[in-house]
């Protein structure tokens, strides 16, 4: 069950024992916490976690490329288009058994809708997914299931791209499948994202599978935040939902995002740490560093511009471990 409240600064710190303190981080001024909020032994048992007493948004885990190869320092990397994963990870032989997701809904967590329909359609139609015809695509902006709307329409924003990419590849993998793009705007202190689960899991008719690919590292989100995530996808197991969540694109520095050196420590995203989700994501394949990039490529592409021979050796083991709990990725 969620609460809400508000108040002021000072009743937050007279009620949780941390300050609210206005900050400048790289130019763009934030409102934050500055300890973990605190609560009566008594309370512990009752409250799970404490959110939206701060404004650093979490972040898309991807990073982009402009092309499916692409040279950079002198070296080439190859793109993974949907062909390439299905090749990588051996998704054929179900295809052509007929396991491609007919009959299912995806849920991608977004906050932002996408630039336009079109671009899933056109991907689709790029790389040969259109043979799968029932493959679907809806947005929706779920409302919880009682109690006073809190979902806005988010509109278009600076997110959309990775609710594009989330929508698209997930329609790669399960390409007879609805992808349903399940936006709500934040609030001035609360991911849209984190609505949208909640509402979700809450509702009547819960969601078989939801995909979630923002995240901000466990020691920036705090324990508090943390708590709130962990609690949300305990109920979403609960409710017999199938949670994942992206690794991302940061490998183990999530807390060092965009700095030319790390100097956090190993920092995984706060929102992929529980047990109750499967973390996935963070490839890192050993075709270039082995200089074996000729045994897993072919020279040129293929109509729908695939160009994986087989599944491509990776350098570290992507294993996320917490508390006593191992999950491949």
């Amino acid at each position: 069950m969620l609460m809400d409240f508000s108040g002021t600064a000072g009743q937050i710190r007279e009620t949780f024992h941390t300050e609210i303190h206005n900050l400048m981080v790289d130019g763009t001024p934030h409102i934050a916490n500055m300890s973990d909020p605190q609560i009566p032994a008594a309370l512990a048992p009752a409250i799970a976690g404490i959110v939206s007493l701060h404004n650093f948004w979490p972040h898309p885990m991807f990073r982009a490329r402009a092309n499916y190869t692409f040279t950079t320092n002198g070296i080439t990397d190859f793109a993974v288009v949907p062909g390439d994963l299905a090749t990588t990870y051996d998704l054929n032989p179900l295809f052509k058994a007929g396991t491609t997701g007919t009959g299912e809904t995806v849920v991608v967590v977004e906050d932002s809708n996408l630039f336009k329909d079109a671009d899933w359609t056109d991907f689709r139609k790029t790389f040969g997914l259109d043979r799968f015809t029932s493959g679907k695509l809806t947005t929706v902006h779920p409302e919880p299931s009682t109690g006073k709307s809190n979902c806005a329409d988010p509109g278009v924003n600076g997110d959309s791209s990775e609710a594009t990419l989330d929508a698209e590849y997930s329609s790669a993998v399960a390409p007879n499948a609805t992808i349903a793009v399940a936006t709500c705007a934040d609030t001035a202190t609360t991911f849209g994202g984190l609505i949208v689960i909640e509402n979700m899991v809450g509702s009547a008719t819960p969601p078989a599978i939801v995909s979630m690919s923002y995240g901000e590292c466990e020691a920036l989100n705090g324990a508090a935040s943390n708590a709130t995530f962990n609690s949300a996808f305990q109920q979403a197991v609960a409710e017999g939902v199938s949670v994942f969540v992206s690794a991302g694109d940061d490998a183990a520095a999530g807390c060092d995002r965009d700095v030319s050196a790390a100097s956090h420590g190993i920092g995984i995203t706060g929102f992929g740490e529980t047990q109750y989700n499967v973390a996935v994501g963070g490839t890192d394949f050993g075709d270039t560093f082995a200089s074996t990039n000729a045994t897993y490529w072919n020279a040129t592409n293929t109509t729908f511009f695939e160009s994986a021979k087989s599944y491509v050796p990776e350098i570290p083991w992507n294993g996320l471990v917490r508390r006593g709990i191992v999950i491949h990725q």
